[in-house]
């Protein structure tokens, strides 16, 4: 359904660009609009697309964020930072470890000097 929302808004873009464009070029023949007026408001036209497909953007990003929130997912971020907290545990296990294996082995060789 989101998909279809978005191909129907893209079509819908591009048909009314090209309406707008051929009415702009019509204006222009018809000495109703000059050249650099026709320039600026179809740059005018494409700033604002941009800005708002910047907008609608921000917007669905938010959206999908609180979605994965809502449904407890974690994120590519939160399961990075799991993965070093767990690479840190492993780390200083393996260095207690060889901590213990090198105290038995001292205790080994005081208990057979002992002996």
């Amino acid at each position: 359904m989101l998909q279809e929302l978005i191909y129907t808004g893209l079509g819908a873009s591009v048909i009314i660009r090209k309406k707008i464009a051929k009415e702009v070029k019509s204006l222009q023949k018809n000495k109703k609009l000059k050249k650099k007026d026709a320039k600026l408001f179809l740059e005018s036209l494409e700033k604002k697309g941009k800005n708002e497909d910047k907008r609608i953007k921000k917007h669905f990003k938010k959206l999908i964020r609180e979605t994965i929130d809502d449904l407890g997912l974690v994120s590519k971020k939160d399961l990075k930072k799991l993965e070093k907290k767990i690479k840190n545990v492993e780390d200083k296990d393996k260095v207690n470890q060889e901590n213990v294996y090198d105290e038995i082995k001292e205790e080994k060789i005081d208990i057979e000097e002992i002996k």
